[in-house]
């Protein structure tokens, strides 16, 4: 299974045509995203995730669990 996180949610890719390059194509498509995050192509990004759910290769499986930063109690001064 190839999970995509984008803006709080998280997406599975899913690729059933290709046969025995499933599993190639579908991370060649989380590249492809990694690649957009890297040059800051927010709104490629969301064509994309909205173009993959209507298509069907792309399932919104959730928001992503939320982090809460710890405090430090040091003092760095």
């Amino acid at each position: 299974m190839v999970k995509y996180n984008f803006e709080g949610k998280s997406y599975e890719i899913i690729i059933t045509d290709e046969w025995d390059r499933n599993e190639q194509r579908e991370e060649q498509i989380l590249r492809d995203f990694k690649y957009l995050e890297s040059i800051s192509d927010w709104g490629l990004i969301k064509l994309r995730i909205t173009n993959g759910l209507w298509e069907g290769w792309l399932k919104h499986i959730g928001e992503m669990e939320r982090i809460e930063p710890t405090t430090n109690e040091t003092k760095f001064w």
